[in-house]
Protein backbone atom coordinates (compact mmCIF):
# COMPACT_ATOMS: atom_id res chain seq x y z
CA UNK A 1 0.00 0.00 0.00
CA UNK A 2 2.94 2.36 1.00
CA UNK A 3 5.06 1.44 -2.34
CA UNK A 4 2.56 0.72 -5.08
CA UNK A 5 1.46 4.39 -5.48
CA UNK A 6 5.33 5.17 -5.85
CA UNK A 7 5.33 3.04 -9.04
CA UNK A 8 2.23 3.66 -10.53
CA UNK A 9 3.46 7.30 -11.06
CA UNK A 10 6.78 5.73 -12.61
CA UNK A 11 4.67 3.41 -15.12
CA UNK A 12 2.70 6.57 -16.24
CA UNK A 13 5.56 8.72 -16.16
CA UNK A 14 7.32 6.28 -18.57
CA UNK A 15 4.33 5.80 -21.08
CA UNK A 16 3.54 9.41 -21.11
CA UNK A 17 7.51 9.99 -22.20
CA UNK A 18 6.96 7.60 -24.80
CA UNK A 19 4.05 8.56 -26.35
CA UNK A 20 5.42 11.64 -26.57
CA UNK A 21 8.60 10.42 -28.08
CA UNK A 22 6.10 9.33 -30.96
CA UNK A 23 5.70 13.29 -31.43
CA UNK A 24 8.19 14.54 -30.73
CA UNK A 25 8.46 16.95 -33.73
CA UNK A 26 5.35 18.59 -32.78
CA UNK A 27 5.41 18.53 -28.90
CA UNK A 28 9.11 20.21 -29.23
CA UNK A 29 7.18 23.60 -31.18
CA UNK A 30 5.31 23.66 -27.97
CA UNK A 31 8.33 23.32 -25.71
CA UNK A 32 6.61 20.07 -24.23
CA UNK A 33 10.21 18.66 -24.95
CA UNK A 34 13.22 19.68 -25.21
CA UNK A 35 16.27 18.84 -27.58
CA UNK A 36 18.86 16.79 -24.98
CA UNK A 37 15.47 14.16 -24.41
CA UNK A 38 14.66 13.55 -28.03
CA UNK A 39 18.73 12.93 -28.83
CA UNK A 40 19.11 10.72 -25.70
CA UNK A 41 15.31 9.40 -24.52
CA UNK A 42 17.00 7.09 -22.72
CA UNK A 43 19.17 9.73 -19.72
CA UNK A 44 15.00 10.54 -19.51
CA UNK A 45 14.17 7.00 -18.64
CA UNK A 46 17.53 6.81 -16.29
CA UNK A 47 16.18 9.77 -14.41
CA UNK A 48 12.36 8.36 -14.09
CA UNK A 49 14.09 5.28 -12.38
CA UNK A 50 15.91 7.40 -9.84
CA UNK A 51 13.13 9.42 -8.90
CA UNK A 52 11.35 6.61 -8.48
CA UNK A 53 13.70 4.70 -6.11
CA UNK A 54 14.36 7.56 -4.15
CA UNK A 55 10.29 7.51 -3.77
CA UNK A 56 10.32 3.85 -3.47
CA UNK A 57 13.13 3.58 -0.40
CA UNK A 58 10.92 6.70 1.27
CA UNK A 59 7.88 5.29 0.99
CA UNK A 60 9.02 1.94 2.77
CA UNK A 61 10.71 4.15 5.62
CA UNK A 62 7.66 6.80 6.51
CA UNK A 63 4.48 4.60 6.25
CA UNK A 64 1.68 7.00 4.78
CA UNK A 65 -1.66 7.36 6.53
CA UNK A 66 -3.12 5.25 3.80
CA UNK A 67 -1.85 2.36 4.98
CA UNK A 68 -2.84 2.34 8.15
CA UNK A 69 -5.37 0.50 10.59
CA UNK A 70 -8.51 2.55 10.84
CA UNK A 71 -8.87 3.71 14.62
CA UNK A 72 -12.55 1.31 15.34
CA UNK A 73 -13.22 3.23 18.76
CA UNK A 74 -14.98 5.90 19.06
CA UNK A 75 -13.59 9.06 20.69
CA UNK A 76 -16.16 9.50 23.53
CA UNK A 77 -13.74 11.68 26.25
CA UNK A 78 -12.47 15.22 25.49
CA UNK A 79 -8.79 15.89 27.16
CA UNK A 80 -6.25 18.24 26.53
CA UNK A 81 -2.41 17.96 27.76
CA UNK A 82 0.23 20.13 28.26
CA UNK A 83 3.81 18.25 26.93
CA UNK A 84 7.25 19.28 28.70
CA UNK A 85 10.78 18.02 26.81
CA UNK A 86 13.83 17.95 29.23
CA UNK A 87 17.37 16.41 28.30
CA UNK A 88 17.93 12.98 29.77
CA UNK A 89 20.62 10.67 30.39
CA UNK A 90 22.52 8.97 28.00
CA UNK A 91 21.55 10.86 24.76
CA UNK A 92 17.42 10.65 25.71
CA UNK A 93 14.94 13.14 26.15
CA UNK A 94 12.66 13.08 29.16
CA UNK A 95 9.34 13.82 28.02
CA UNK A 96 6.79 14.95 30.78
CA UNK A 97 3.10 14.97 30.00
CA UNK A 98 -0.20 16.11 31.98
CA UNK A 99 -3.36 15.33 30.98
CA UNK A 100 -7.09 17.21 32.12
CA UNK A 101 -10.03 15.14 31.63
CA UNK A 102 -13.51 17.66 32.65
CA UNK A 103 -14.99 16.13 35.05
CA UNK A 104 -18.05 17.52 34.06
CA UNK A 105 -19.90 16.25 30.86
CA UNK A 106 -16.97 13.55 30.54
CA UNK A 107 -18.01 11.83 33.78
CA UNK A 108 -20.62 13.56 35.71
CA UNK A 109 -23.58 16.42 34.96
CA UNK A 110 -23.15 17.91 38.32
CA UNK A 111 -20.23 17.53 40.11
CA UNK A 112 -21.07 18.22 44.38
CA UNK A 113 -19.56 17.10 47.81
CA UNK A 114 -22.96 15.19 48.08
CA UNK A 115 -21.62 12.69 45.22
CA UNK A 116 -19.80 9.29 46.84
CA UNK A 117 -18.67 7.85 43.19
CA UNK A 118 -15.68 7.30 42.32
CA UNK A 119 -13.88 7.54 39.11
CA UNK A 120 -11.88 4.70 38.40
CA UNK A 121 -9.53 6.21 35.50
CA UNK A 122 -7.04 4.88 33.00
CA UNK A 123 -4.37 7.52 31.69
CA UNK A 124 -2.08 6.23 28.90
CA UNK A 125 0.81 6.98 26.39
CA UNK A 126 2.10 4.85 23.34
CA UNK A 127 5.15 5.65 21.12
CA UNK A 128 5.77 4.89 17.41
CA UNK A 129 8.23 5.45 14.67
CA UNK A 130 7.93 6.32 10.66
CA UNK A 131 7.46 2.08 10.72
CA UNK A 132 4.79 1.72 13.35
CA UNK A 133 7.19 0.09 15.38
CA UNK A 134 6.34 0.76 18.95
CA UNK A 135 8.92 2.52 21.50
CA UNK A 136 7.16 2.28 23.94
CA UNK A 137 3.90 2.49 26.57
CA UNK A 138 2.46 3.23 29.48
CA UNK A 139 -0.91 2.85 31.44
CA UNK A 140 -1.57 4.41 35.08
CA UNK A 141 -4.36 4.00 36.75
CA UNK A 142 -6.13 6.08 39.20
CA UNK A 143 -9.03 6.52 41.30
CA UNK A 144 -10.92 9.89 41.91
CA UNK A 145 -13.38 10.02 44.91
CA UNK A 146 -15.62 12.93 43.22
CA UNK A 147 -16.96 14.59 46.61
CA UNK A 148 -13.22 15.40 47.29
CA UNK A 149 -13.12 16.70 44.00
CA UNK A 150 -15.93 19.11 44.14
CA UNK A 151 -14.84 19.89 47.73
CA UNK A 152 -11.59 21.61 46.38
CA UNK A 153 -12.95 22.90 43.44
CA UNK A 154 -11.37 21.07 40.73
CA UNK A 155 -12.83 21.26 36.92
CA UNK A 156 -10.29 18.44 35.73
CA UNK A 157 -9.37 14.86 36.39
CA UNK A 158 -5.37 15.07 35.99
CA UNK A 159 -3.04 12.52 35.38
CA UNK A 160 0.99 12.70 35.01
CA UNK A 161 2.98 10.36 32.88
CA UNK A 162 6.64 10.52 32.31
CA UNK A 163 9.02 7.99 30.02
CA UNK A 164 12.29 8.69 28.04
CA UNK A 165 13.20 8.62 24.28
CA UNK A 166 15.32 9.14 21.67
CA UNK A 167 15.05 12.22 19.45
CA UNK A 168 13.55 11.24 16.06
CA UNK A 169 10.67 11.33 14.11
CA UNK A 170 7.66 9.57 15.69
CA UNK A 171 3.89 9.59 16.80
CA UNK A 172 2.42 9.75 20.13
CA UNK A 173 -0.80 8.48 21.01
CA UNK A 174 -2.50 9.03 24.42
CA UNK A 175 -5.53 7.86 25.52
CA UNK A 176 -8.24 8.79 28.85
CA UNK A 177 -10.05 6.08 29.91
CA UNK A 178 -13.01 5.59 32.15
CA UNK A 179 -12.36 1.76 33.22
CA UNK A 180 -16.40 1.48 34.40
CA UNK A 181 -18.35 2.60 31.17
CA UNK A 182 -15.52 1.50 28.93
CA UNK A 183 -15.46 5.39 27.63
CA UNK A 184 -12.13 6.33 25.79
CA UNK A 185 -10.70 9.30 24.72
CA UNK A 186 -7.63 9.66 22.54
CA UNK A 187 -5.42 12.09 20.48
CA UNK A 188 -2.71 11.11 17.91
CA UNK A 189 0.35 13.59 16.41
CA UNK A 190 3.31 14.09 15.19
CA UNK A 191 6.18 14.82 18.21
CA UNK A 192 9.42 15.93 16.94
CA UNK A 193 12.18 15.74 20.06
CA UNK A 194 13.97 18.26 20.55
CA UNK A 195 18.34 18.21 20.73
CA UNK A 196 19.71 19.10 23.87
CA UNK A 197 23.13 18.33 22.65
CA UNK A 198 26.02 20.93 21.48
CA UNK A 199 27.27 23.38 23.65
CA UNK A 200 24.92 26.51 23.04
CA UNK A 201 23.37 27.71 25.98
CA UNK A 202 19.80 26.13 26.47
CA UNK A 203 16.33 25.91 28.18
CA UNK A 204 13.91 23.50 28.43
CA UNK A 205 10.68 23.24 27.93
CA UNK A 206 8.44 25.16 30.90
CA UNK A 207 6.23 23.65 33.19
CA UNK A 208 3.13 24.97 35.54
CA UNK A 209 2.63 23.80 39.55
CA UNK A 210 0.23 24.53 42.02
CA UNK A 211 1.34 24.03 45.53
CA UNK A 212 -0.64 20.79 47.28
CA UNK A 213 -1.98 22.73 50.51
CA UNK A 214 -4.29 19.54 52.31
CA UNK A 215 -4.46 16.00 52.26
CA UNK A 216 -7.13 16.28 49.86
CA UNK A 217 -6.07 17.45 47.17
CA UNK A 218 -3.02 14.85 47.78
CA UNK A 219 -5.84 12.25 47.04
CA UNK A 220 -7.12 13.42 43.88
CA UNK A 221 -4.45 15.07 42.35
CA UNK A 222 -1.06 13.94 40.81
CA UNK A 223 1.91 15.18 42.87
CA UNK A 224 5.63 15.66 42.54
CA UNK A 225 8.56 16.96 44.68
CA UNK A 226 10.34 20.14 43.64
CA UNK A 227 12.78 21.99 45.55
CA UNK A 228 11.67 21.27 48.71
CA UNK A 229 7.48 21.71 47.69
CA UNK A 230 5.15 19.45 47.13
CA UNK A 231 3.60 20.51 44.02
CA UNK A 232 1.25 19.20 41.21
CA UNK A 233 0.23 19.65 37.33
CA UNK A 234 -1.34 23.09 37.43
CA UNK A 235 -5.31 21.93 37.81
CA UNK A 236 -7.28 25.05 36.16
CA UNK A 237 -7.77 25.56 32.33
CA UNK A 238 -6.65 29.21 33.15
CA UNK A 239 -4.07 30.64 35.74
CA UNK A 240 -6.48 31.97 38.69
CA UNK A 241 -5.04 34.98 40.56
CA UNK A 242 -5.44 33.42 43.88
CA UNK A 243 -3.81 30.18 43.03
CA UNK A 244 0.01 31.03 43.17
CA UNK A 245 1.91 29.55 39.85
CA UNK A 246 5.26 27.62 40.16
CA UNK A 247 7.19 27.69 37.00
CA UNK A 248 9.89 24.96 36.30
CA UNK A 249 12.43 24.47 33.85
CA UNK A 250 16.21 23.47 34.04
CA UNK A 251 19.06 25.48 32.47
CA UNK A 252 21.98 23.50 30.02
CA UNK A 253 25.72 24.25 29.33
CA UNK A 254 26.08 27.36 31.24
CA UNK A 255 29.43 26.34 31.56
CA UNK A 256 30.25 24.83 28.15
CA UNK A 257 28.29 28.32 26.50
CA UNK A 258 31.18 29.92 28.38
CA UNK A 259 29.12 31.85 30.91
CA UNK A 260 31.63 32.69 33.89
CA UNK A 261 30.80 34.05 37.21
CA UNK A 262 27.57 35.06 37.51
CA UNK A 263 23.94 34.71 34.90
CA UNK A 264 20.18 36.37 35.34
CA UNK A 265 17.21 34.81 34.77
CA UNK A 266 14.25 36.76 33.99
CA UNK A 267 10.89 36.56 33.57
CA UNK A 268 8.29 38.92 32.30
CA UNK A 269 4.35 38.34 31.53
CA UNK A 270 3.36 40.71 28.66
CA UNK A 271 -0.41 40.89 27.39
CA UNK A 272 -0.62 38.76 24.36
CA UNK A 273 -2.23 41.94 22.27
CA UNK A 274 -2.42 39.69 19.07
CA UNK A 275 -5.46 38.44 21.33
CA UNK A 276 -7.19 41.72 21.96
CA UNK A 277 -10.64 42.47 20.76
CA UNK A 278 -10.55 44.85 18.30
CA UNK A 279 -12.19 47.36 20.48
CA UNK A 280 -8.99 47.33 22.85
CA UNK A 281 -6.91 47.51 20.43
CA UNK A 282 -8.63 50.63 18.64
CA UNK A 283 -8.60 52.07 22.82
CA UNK A 284 -4.76 51.53 23.06
CA UNK A 285 -4.33 53.08 20.27
CA UNK A 286 -6.42 56.21 21.00
CA UNK A 287 -5.30 56.40 24.63
CA UNK A 288 -1.14 55.22 23.70
CA UNK A 289 -1.32 52.93 26.29
CA UNK A 290 1.06 49.81 25.95
CA UNK A 291 0.87 46.33 26.51
CA UNK A 292 0.80 45.56 30.36
CA UNK A 293 3.36 43.44 32.15
CA UNK A 294 5.35 42.34 34.87
CA UNK A 295 9.04 41.43 35.35
CA UNK A 296 11.47 40.49 37.75
CA UNK A 297 14.98 39.13 37.57
CA UNK A 298 17.76 37.88 40.13
CA UNK A 299 21.14 36.79 39.65
CA UNK A 300 23.10 33.82 40.31
CA UNK A 301 26.14 32.23 39.94
CA UNK A 302 27.40 29.61 37.72
CA UNK A 303 28.11 26.68 40.12
CA UNK A 304 28.00 23.67 37.52
CA UNK A 305 26.97 23.16 34.06
CA UNK A 306 23.10 22.48 34.27
CA UNK A 307 20.37 23.75 36.81
CA UNK A 308 16.87 23.46 37.72
CA UNK A 309 14.78 26.39 38.25
CA UNK A 310 11.07 26.52 40.14
CA UNK A 311 9.37 30.31 40.09
CA UNK A 312 6.63 31.55 42.47
CA UNK A 313 4.96 34.00 40.01
CA UNK A 314 2.76 35.96 41.57
CA UNK A 315 -0.28 37.66 39.27
CA UNK A 316 -2.90 39.14 41.32
CA UNK A 317 -2.31 42.39 40.09
CA UNK A 318 -3.15 41.57 36.45
CA UNK A 319 -6.29 41.66 34.82
CA UNK A 320 -7.73 38.93 33.43
CA UNK A 321 -6.72 38.02 29.50
CA UNK A 322 -4.07 36.16 27.52
CA UNK A 323 -0.55 36.90 28.25
CA UNK A 324 2.89 35.88 27.28
CA UNK A 325 5.08 34.48 29.89
CA UNK A 326 9.03 34.88 28.92
CA UNK A 327 11.60 33.08 30.46
CA UNK A 328 15.24 34.47 29.85
CA UNK A 329 18.50 33.60 30.69
CA UNK A 330 21.46 35.92 30.23
CA UNK A 331 25.51 36.13 31.08
CA UNK A 332 26.10 38.95 33.59
CA UNK A 333 29.56 38.99 31.89
CA UNK A 334 28.57 38.61 28.25
CA UNK A 335 25.03 39.43 27.94
CA UNK A 336 25.27 38.09 23.92
CA UNK A 337 25.19 34.33 25.58
CA UNK A 338 21.72 34.46 26.63
CA UNK A 339 18.25 31.85 25.76
CA UNK A 340 14.56 32.18 26.16
CA UNK A 341 11.52 30.22 26.52
CA UNK A 342 7.94 31.44 25.36
CA UNK A 343 4.78 30.08 26.60
CA UNK A 344 1.27 31.95 26.52
CA UNK A 345 -0.76 31.83 29.67
CA UNK A 346 -4.41 33.09 30.24
CA UNK A 347 -5.40 34.49 33.49
CA UNK A 348 -8.75 34.85 34.94
CA UNK A 349 -10.29 35.71 38.29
Amino acid sequence: AAVSPALGRTSMEIEQFEVAMLHAVGLQRRGELITSEIQAPAERIFAIARENEIETEKARAEVPASAHEPIAAVNRLAFTEAVAQFRGPEGYNRIEIDLYAPFKKNFVERLDTTNTDTLFLEFAWLLRDQVLEELGGQHKRRELPLKLAARENLPNAVGRLTFLALPQPMELFLQVKDRVSGHIGFSRRAFELRDFNGSELQLSDLQFYAEIKNADQNLVLPTVNKQNFVLTPYPYPAIRKRVPLFCYFEIYHLRSAGVTGDYEINYRVISDLTQESLFKKFSRLLTGAKESAVSMSHTQVVSDDATQELLALELGNLSSGVYRLEVAVTSVSNPNIKASVVREIKVEE
